[in-house]
């Protein structure tokens, strides 16, 4: 089968994926990649990943980012985005909501 360039991308970004988290280092990805495997094979990595600013705590063991995000280069330099996938998280952020009705709170997940 003949691939175009950007599909190879997504195979190679998502081999890059399996890699991790079968054990090796984390994945570095550009943006360029997480591009393509959203258009080749509609996987938004941005969508399916929490980055490390909406997690509490990680499931022990699993609590290496599987997946880095680099930011493009531009004038500013921003570290890489953690990427942590569901099954790494035990619990999220969660926000304190107050109810307008009752004026009851509650505590929200995400």
């Amino acid at each position: 089968m003949r691939l175009n360039k950007q599909e190879k991308l997504a195979l190679c970004a998502l081999d890059k994926i399996c890699r991790a988290l079968s054990g090796g280092a984390s994945a570095l990805l550009t943006h360029e990649e997480a591009n393509a495997l959203r258009t080749c094979l509609a996987f938004d990595i941005r969508e399916s990943t929490t980055p490390m600013g909406g997690v509490n705590a990680l499931v022990r063991g699993k609590d290496v980012p599987a997946v880095l995000l680099i930011s493009p280069g531009g004038q500013y330099d921003r570290p890489p985005r953690n990427c942590f996938f569901p099954f790494q998280i035990r619990e999220y952020n969660s926000k304190l909501i107050t109810c307008p009705r009752c004026g009851s709170q509650s505590r929200e997940a995400r």
